[in-house]
């Protein structure tokens, strides 16, 4: 009896002894706890220059960066407004993509010398950030004033023929030196050909495009936004016009 009382108490002992294992993914457990990101989306705009007038009727091409790891949806996740005298006047949803993002804008026929362009973005974890841009002023086409005061240094001329094919000219005025840079821009904002560039006295000048790239390559039927520089002593001044060109 003591022998088997003996066998009980061992096998009792070696039972309580053996450790116990559960087989994966059974039972109650514990996994890293997913990453949380703190960060604010990033957003980069461009500081405007100082005395920068649009005029109603153009078009001008707002660009600035964007860049977000976990980045939200929504119309809210990448908005950017213009706001004039307070108030919103249009806006974009732009795509919720890392990389540079632009806006076609098309300049309203108002007057307005308190102009900002606001961007603001949320991501998917709440963190925001907003950034504005530096104050530029709205001339209507319709105020009355003279094309040399309404335009200052820089008189753009309406691309002719507009439509056009093969070619079209584009014709400016400078009524003070400086250095031109004018640029050719597709839909959606890429460089398409650089027209004109280097510095130039007081006087009219013309360009031609026969609708190229800066490779020479035909490019495809559609509307481009150019875009005409002018930087000189007083400051700097653009100027933007569309040019369509059909099949």
């Amino acid at each position: 009896m003591f022998l088997s009382l003996y066998k009980y108490l061992v096998l009792f002992v070696l039972i309580v002894g053996l450790p116990i294992r559960a087989q994966a993914g059974v039972g109650r457990g514990a996994s890293a706890p997913g990453a949380l990101d703190a960060r604010n989306p990033e957003l980069s705009l461009p500081v405007l220059p100082i005395g920068l007038t649009y005029h109603g009727g153009e078009t001008t091409l707002f660009a600035w960066t964007f860049g977000d790891l976990h980045p939200g949806s929504g119309s809210a996740a990448h908005l950017a407004r213009v706001l004039i005298d307070g108030a919103a006047l249009d806006s974009l949803a732009a795509p919720p993509l890392s990389g540079a993002a632009q806006w076609a804008w098309p300049v309203p026929e108002l007057n307005s010398g308190l102009c900002y362009l606001t961007v603001a973005a949320v991501d998917s974890f709440g963190n925001r950030a907003a950034a504005t841009t530096t104050r530029f002023s709205i001339l209507a086409s319709t105020t009355g004033i003279t094309p040399s005061l309404a335009d200052g240094p820089v008189v753009l001329r309406a691309p002719h023929p507009n439509p056009f094919n093969p070619a079209t000219r584009v014709a400016w005025t400078l009524t003070a030196p400086g250095t031109v840079r004018i640029v050719l821009y597709d839909a959606r904002g890429r460089r398409i050909r650089v027209l004109a560039e280097g510095p130039r006295e007081a006087g009219g000048y013309e360009a031609t495009w026969n609708g190229t790239d800066d490779t020479g390559r035909r490019v495809a039927a559609g509307t481009y936004l150019l875009r005409l520089t002018w930087r000189g002593t007083s400051g700097q001044v653009e100027r933007t016009t569309k040019v369509v060109m059909v099949p």
